[in-house]
């Protein structure tokens, strides 16, 4: 998906709650499936309680309607298996 990198400047997902940051995502790559993978593989590999929330935070350099994150059904399901909400932040810093 070499195309993102027009669109979007920065992904960063984190598995969090009203209180804690239990694990942000640290991957360089522009596709938020990743980032989501890294964070619910993390989860379960470190026995992280369940039933937080997937922040996902998109910043994209242009914005046109319905631009935004394109959550794959295999990440749906990952964050299914941790019995996660998701919460989504997209920004553009459009010029």
């Amino acid at each position: 998906m070499s195309w993102l990198k027009d669109y979007v400047d920065a992904v960063h997902v984190t598995y969090c709650d009203d209180k804690t940051s239990y694990y942000r995502s640290q991957s360089a790559s522009l596709d938020v499936n990743d980032h989501i993978r890294e964070v619910c593989e993390h989860v379960k590999a470190n026995n992280i309680a369940n039933g937080k929330t997937i922040d996902i935070y998109y910043k994209s350099k242009r914005m046109f309607a319905g631009d935004g994150p394109l959550i794959s059904k295999e990440s749906i399901a990952m964050i299914h298996s941790i019995d996660a909400d998701i919460g989504q932040d997209i920004y553009c810093m459009c010029k």
